[in-house]
């Protein structure tokens, strides 16, 4: 097959985008690499470490405003004023939710149309979440037509709206971002849908269902592990890896049983939190639950991250409120073959599929009674747990290897 493709997406690592360690995992996974070419936009990160022609677009101009509002963090006139004016363009942006700015569309599109002309290109895969790179997809397919085949890769669900924001930015997210993919799916050959989000693209998108191929989230690998004896003078170590968004993803009740037993069963528990979490919210995790310690890494590179699950005695699994999302991490703890502490507030939560097969979880539902006793002995268990599973084989569909194969034979 004398094929070559085009990615166009928001990030590679070294960022910390979820979407961005998913793609370059597939891209690897392409038998040749020297037929790949990415479109992203400038972060400020090194170059990637693959060995692909990958060209950057400018990072948008309100990104770098925002940014500089963090910086200045304070009530000051101009900050003040900045933020109230991303707040009117966050609204005015509703209706091609999730599109965050215009110029970026106009960028990618630009420098897309240049590397179609100069090279061979027959495959255009457009990466979102964000949304831009689709509306550089729908605009290159108008321009190129048959010359190239289309690829929708929404390694989301923004196709449901808006998850976290203010209530009327949800209410109508979740009115437009269906029109929005509606009018991208028209110029897409191949919808690349994510199998815990089916149901929701069949529903929204049903008469574009004869365009999808069903993956899985692509982070099962076959990864060399570590086990490390559990060191009973540190206590047993826990670890949170990602974003803690209260409105979304709460680990509050959970960390609110772990303090409980740490206390009456006299168990000595430290729980490490490797990602984004406020230090207001860190601050009231500390002082609310002090018989449990807290250590805050922030962010770390995947590399690091690998190595500190590792190490980790057990890893926590905070599962959205929401219906059709799932935290990506699952998949990567089950590849590292560590046992998984998973809190789930909803009854169809879409982890529970896979944490239930994978085995070696001990599930925390909010709002029904927990037997502390089952809990703590299972916590105690830990220094002698060794997991000898074939996640490849018991997940195909969620390999780089499986998706990739689907984007060869689109």
């Amino acid at each position: 097959m004398n094929h070559e493709y085009l990615f166009i997406t928001s990030a590679l690592p070294p960022s910390y985008s979820a979407n961005g360690i998913c793609v370059k995992k597939v891209l690897e996974k392409i038998s040749d690499l020297k037929k790949i070419h990415v479109i992203t936009i400038e972060n400020g990160n090194p170059q990637n470490d693959l060995n692909i022609d990958e060209l950057r677009v400018p990072q948008r101009n309100w990104e770098r405003i925002s940014k500089y509002c963090v910086r200045k963090n304070n009530l000051s006139f101009f900050p003040f004023i900045i933020r109230i004016l991303l707040l009117i363009k966050r609204f005015l942006m509703l209706p091609i939710w999730p599109v965050f700015s215009l110029t970026t569309c106009l960028h990618f599109f630009k420098t897309a149309s240049l590397l179609i002309k100069e090279k061979s290109i027959t495959h255009v895969i457009a990466v979102c979440y964000p949304g831009e790179s689709l509306i550089a997809m729908a605009l290159l397919k108008i321009r190129f037509r048959k010359r190239i085949k289309t690829i929708m890769y929404p390694l989301d669900v923004t196709l449901g709206g808006k998850y976290a924001g203010f209530w009327i930015e949800k209410k109508l997210s979740k009115l437009f971002s269906p029109l929005f993919y509606k009018f991208c799916s028209l110029f897409a050959d191949k919808i690349i849908v994510l199998e815990n989000a089916k149901d929701l693209y069949i529903q929204k998108l049903y008469t574009h269902k004869h365009k999808f191929a069903i993956c899985g989230i692509p982070l099962i690998e076959n990864v060399p592990t570590k086990h490390f004896s559990s060191n009973k003078e540190v206590g047993i170590q826990l670890l949170y890896g990602g974003n803690i968004i209260p409105s979304i993803r709460n680990p509050d009740y959970l960390f609110c049983l772990l303090n409980e037993i740490a206390h009456n069963k006299n168990l000595s528990i430290t729980i490490n939190i490797y990602g984004a979490v406020s230090e207001e919210l860190l601050k009231k995790y500390i002082s609310k639950y002090n018989s449990v310690s807290f250590n805050y890494h922030g962010w770390v590179t995947e590399n690091d991250l690998t190595e500190a699950i590792n190490k980790a005695d057990a890893l926590i699994s905070v599962g959205n409120n929401v219906e059709h999302l799932i935290p990506s991490k699952i998949f990567k703890y089950m590849s590292l073959k560590k046992p998984i502490i998973h809190l789930c507030f909803i009854d169809d939560d879409p982890c529970l599929p896979y944490l239930k097969k994978y085995g070696h979880t001990f599930f925390v539902k909010k709002g029904i009674d927990i037997n502390v006793d089952d809990f703590s002995s299972w916590l105690r268990s830990l220094d002698s747990y060794e997991i000898s599973l074939d996640c490849e084989k018991m997940f195909p569909q969620c390999t780089p290897a499986y998706t990739a194969n689907v984007i060869q034979l689109c």
